[in-house]
C-alpha cells in the first residue's frame, strides 16, 4: 500500500464523517422556514442532493478497500436507505419537522443515484487508463528493440 492511497483513505473517510454529520445536523434544526415554502418539490431536490453526496462518499469509501462491485454497492445503497429512513422517523422528534415517506424515497433514489454515479466514473477512469488491447493484435513484446521484434516476428513463420 502507497502512502499516497493511505492518504486517500483517510481523506475520504474524513470528508464522508464530516458530510454524514453535517446531514444529521442539518436535517434534525427545528424548520426556520415554514412547511411547503420550497415550492415545486424544492425540498426533495434537496433530500436527493445530500444524499446522492453521502452514495459518492460512501462508494469512494469502499472503493479505498477493495474493488466496488455490484453486491458492495447494493450493501452501500441499503445503508443509505436505512439511514434515510432512521434519519426521517428521528425528525419526527424534532420541533417544527415531521416524517415524510417522499423524502425517504428521495434520500434512497440520491444515494442510489451517487453509487451509480461514482461506479460509472470509475469505469470509466479504469478504461481510459488501461483500454483493450485492439482486437487481434496481440500482446506487444515486452523488449521494442529491432532485435526483439525480429525475434517475435520469426516466430509466427
Amino acid at each position: 500500500m502507497s502512502p499516497s492511497s493511505d492518504r486517500t483513505r483517510r481523506l475520504a473517510v474524513g470528508l464522508l464523517l464530516v458530510y454524514w454529520l453535517t446531514i444529521l445536523v442539518g436535517t434534525h434544526l427545528p424548520k426556520s422556514h415554514p412547511a411547503g415554502s420550497l415550492v415545486g418539490g424544492g425540498d426533495k431536490l434537496v433530500h436527493l442532493l445530500a444524499f446522492a453526496g453521502l452514495g459518492w462518499l460512501l462508494a469512494w469509501c469502499a472503493a479505498g478497500w477493495g474493488r466496488l462491485t455490484a453486491a458492495r454497492g447494493a450493501g452501500l445503497w441499503l445503508v443509505v436507505v436505512l439511514y434515510g429512513a432512521i434519519d426521517e422517523l428521528s425528525q419526527s422528534l424534532v420541533t417544527g419537522r415531521d416524517t415524510s415517506l417522499h423524502d425517504w424515497i428521495a434520500d434512497g433514489l440520491g444515494g442510489l443515484a451517487g453509487l451509480l454515479a461514482f461506479f460509472i466514473v470509475q469505469r470509466w477512469r479504469a478504461a481510459r487508463l488501461c483500454p483493450p488491447a485492439l482486437s487481434g493484435a496481440g500482446p506487444a513484446p515486452a523488449d521494442p528493440s529491432p532485435s526483439a521484434l525480429e525475434t517475435t516476428r520469426g516466430r509466427g513463420r
